[in-house]
């Protein structure tokens, strides 16, 4: 990872991370190994492979939701720290320094310390226009720096919460849950970026929060 940009892009852009010869590692280099690649990408779990031994259940859907399918299991596709970090509305603004934006005062090489995710929640609805207004706020951010996008929203009049998924170029179409996972209703979204700053990400953001059209909340 050192030596070699692309595979922390990798990391970064992975559903699963995988640790192999792990035998042939120091705890402490393993600890380390879990704590970067944690930075890198808060939302994918990391399983230590043991003699090549991988339940294949582990490596089948995964990325993007199949709305036909079975219930998706949210928490793991969000990430659960992610999912249930205490982060703030995107509209309210961290006076002590963002500490959702991992990366921030480590001691990280220069391949990493291009690559931040942040995570967001939002505790009201959101209008559907304007969720509409964030995907096209969203278009001209779309590309080789937008890694990943992740969220499971909670959209006024609708009641399934709304998965949306984003890879560099491409913000696929929204899709429905056939239910909630969990009672929390809170709208939390997740962003894997490389050269892409939280106040970029915010900016877009604020079109999820803004009021309706004739001031209504």
């Amino acid at each position: 990872m050192d030596e070699h940009p692309e595979s922390v892009k990798q990391a970064a852009v992975a559903d699963l991370v995988l640790l192999t010869k792990a035998d042939l590692a120091s705890r402490e280099g393993i600890a380390k190994l879990h704590e970067r690649l944690a930075r890198l990408n808060p939302v994918a779990p990391q399983h230590i492979v043991r003699s090549g031994q991988v339940e294949p259940a582990m490596l089948l859907d995964l990325g993007s939701f199949d709305a036909a399918g079975k219930i998706a299991d949210v928490r793991s596709w969000l990430g659960e720290e992610a999912a249930h970090a205490p982060v703030k509305a995107a509209h309210r603004h961290d006076a002590d320094g963002h500490p959702h934006e991992h990366g921030n005062g480590h001691d990280v090489n220069r391949h990493d310390d291009h690559i931040r995710a942040f995570c967001f929640a939002l505790d009201g609805p959101i209008q559907p226009g304007a969720l509409e207004a964030w995907r096209v706020a969203m278009q001209p951010l779309m590309g080789e720096s937008m890694l990943r996008i992740k969220g499971i929203l909670n959209v006024r009049g609708e009641a399934r919460p709304v998965v949306v998924h984003g890879v560099q170029h491409i913000l696929h179409p929204q899709v429905h849950l056939p239910q909630w996972p969990t009672n929390d209703r809170r709208s939390r979204m997740v962003f894997i970026t490389r050269n892409i700053e939280r106040n970029v990400i915010e900016q877009a953001l604020k079109t999820l929060t803004a009021a309706p059209e004739g001031g209504g909340s």
